[in-house]
């Protein structure tokens, strides 16, 4: 049922790509009307054994895929549960911008989700040391959590039509 479910993500890093300064003016110009700059996550979610019913229950109770899909900022919202592996969970979001991003994580319906599995960076130990990577997992005390770790990956980008 839920094969196809995006959810959370916290992004603090970005990065751009660009044409090349040395691609001719007339060339960038009409490129450029067959693109537009969005922003790309990507999150890999692992579930904590014994609560893979809990986090899809979580995301369907809040109704997380439709209400994603109807915000504004939101370009593309998927979400797949790895098949063997039901503890994977891996998003592929695009945004209008990064602020997009970020508003939605302020939604009610994303809020109802994070307070419904015990999630809040508070509680989450980040990691910053893999290049291009935020990698969060909770801290030694918190016991009554969902996420086992959480890794995001996140760009401005371009994106062609």
């Amino acid at each position: 049922m839920f094969k196809s479910m995006n959810v959370v993500v916290f992004l603090l890093m970005s990065g751009c790509f660009a044409l090349a300064a040395s691609t001719p003016k007339a060339a960038q110009r009409k490129i450029a009307s067959h693109q537009q700059e969005v922003f790309h996550n990507t999150a890999t979610v692992r579930i904590k054994d014994g609560q893979v019913e809990r986090y899809f229950n979580a995301a369907k109770e809040a109704d997380v895929i439709k209400l994603t899909r109807r915000e504004p900022g939101n370009l593309g919202y998927r979400v797949f549960q790895m098949a063997d592996s039901p503890n994977l969970v891996m998003f592929n979001e695009v945004w209008k911008s990064q602020d997009a991003l970020y508003q939605h994580l302020g939604s009610r319906h994303m809020v109802q989700f994070f307070t419904s599995i015990n999630f809040g960076l508070d509680k989450y130990d980040e990691d910053k040391t893999q290049p291009g990577k935020v990698i969060y997992t909770p801290k030694k005390e918190l016991t009554d959590f969902v996420i086992a770790e959480l890794v995001l990956e996140g760009v401005s980008a371009i994106e062609y039509k």
